[in-house]
């Protein structure tokens, strides 16, 4: 039957707060108003979901009141130049050291990868970077690989490798 299990139950109960914008705490025995905005995002095809019975339709009209679909980070190389700056901005704030740069290399390299993970793999990957740098410029070099990085997702990556060339690639 529709909705029943657990998730179900965490969707009605996500529904419920939706409406009448307010819960229970676990325990509880009182209503607590909220007056929040809600931002959802997923990579399922919760249309497909609602056919298929394992996602509330009610929910998903409550949920997709104003839909935006961005396309995977993979379809959008020319973008990864400017998130990966200011990603490095606030890494650099958050490792409380000064600003760090891309090289015109760490750029392209950074361009070149398939980005399964998308921008938190993007992330994690400058993080790493940016641990191990010790200039105010990420290069190729400050970017050493790692063994479980596979070639396939910088393409070169393995044959720069084997010539002691580091590269920038992304986690697994």
């Amino acid at each position: 039957m529709r909705g029943e299990g657990p998730r179900g139950r965490l969707q009605a109960k996500l529904l419920r707060v939706l409406q009448e914008r307010s819960f229970e705490r676990v325990g509880g025995h009182r209503a607590i108003g909220v007056d929040v905005r809600w931002v959802a995002a997923t990579n399922c095809d919760l249309e497909a979901m609602v056919r298929d019975g394992t996602f509330r339709e009610d929910l998903y009209h409550r949920l997709a009141v104003f839909p935006v679909e961005l396309p995977p980070l993979r379809e959008r190389p020319e973008d990864i130049p400017h998130l990966a700056r200011a990603l490095l901005a606030g890494i650099s704030a958050q490792l409380a050291r000064p600003p760090l740069g891309l090289s015109a290399e760490a750029e392209a390299a950074l361009a070149r990868a398939a980005w399964p993970g998308n921008v938190r793999q993007l992330r994690n990957v400058l993080e790493r970077a940016a641990i191990l740098c010790d200039g105010r410029e990420l290069t190729r070099p400050t970017c050493p690989p790692r063994p479980q990085d596979s070639a396939l997702a910088n393409p070169g990556a393995a044959a720069e490798a084997a010539a002691g060339r580091p590269v920038v690639t992304p986690y697994r």
